[in-house]
């Protein structure tokens, strides 16, 4: 994000944002690898993120990761 709201990031980690469809659009393979694939993003399941919520993840970018 542009400002961060993690107290460890005081800027966006790697200058990578998600703060808007475009960014979004063009990060999306690695959202997927972090994500879904290798489970390491959010860092250290910070928000908690649940094995369903990865599912869905799976499966929006199964049918092309399309945001609109």
């Amino acid at each position: 994000s542009v400002r961060p709201t993690d107290k460890v990031f005081k800027t966006a980690p790697k200058d990578v944002r998600l703060d808007t469809t475009a960014d979004i659009k063009s990060h999306a393979t690695k959202i997927e690898a972090l994500s879904v694939l290798t489970r390491t993003m959010p860092p250290g399941n910070a928000t908690r993120m649940k094995s369903e919520e990865r599912e869905l993840l799976r499966r929006w970018f199964s049918l092309g990761a399309v945001v609109d």
